[in-house]
């Protein structure tokens, strides 16, 4: 896979201003007091509440949702679990991965912040099912938007 695609992404994570996005969810952090148990419907239905179809996988759970955008598939993966949530954004060309080093956020995040090795307090933790909404649905509008960027940088990428 042309490392290109790869530049493609992390450029298009530098035009949605990822680094200062992701800090806001990085608020969420109340560990002792996460929701420790939560419910695989309770879950979908916010999903499905903020516009998303996901699918499940087990075991995990995670959440799954894909779309597909000409020759590329874009595929979002949430970890819901002992009251915090992972993000992966992972895309493929032809159905083959871009090989992207940092599909989970948090490491995309120390990625762009040039500081892999960095150790961070546990983070996008929730107490609640309102927490874990407002937090997924930060992560999906960073989603949304990393999708139109990449989209853009992959098509100057292709004209280059």
């Amino acid at each position: 896979m042309s490392q290109a695609y790869v530049d493609a992404i992390t450029r298009a994570y530098e035009k949605i201003n990822f680094i200062s996005r992701f800090e806001n969810i990085l608020v969420h952090t109340d560990f002792a007091n996460r929701l420790r148990k939560t419910d695989k419907k309770q879950v979908i239905s916010i999903l499905s509440e903020l516009g998303y179809t996901f699918k499940v996988r087990t075991p995990g759970p995670e959440y799954v949702s894909e779309e597909v955008h000409g020759e590329f598939k874009f595929r979002f993966v949430l970890d819901v679990n002992g009251g915090i949530v992972l993000g992966y954004v992972y895309v493929f060309l032809n159905d083959e991965k871009i090989e992207f080093p940092y599909p989970n956020l948090v490491f995309t995040y120390k990625y762009l912040l040039n500081d892999v090795d960095r150790l961070m307090n546990p983070s996008t933790i929730f107490v609640d099912y309102v927490e874990m909404k407002m937090i997924v649905k930060d992560l999906l509008d960073i989603y949304s938007d990393f999708k139109v960027a990449f989209l853009k940088e992959a098509l100057d990428t292709t004209n280059t």
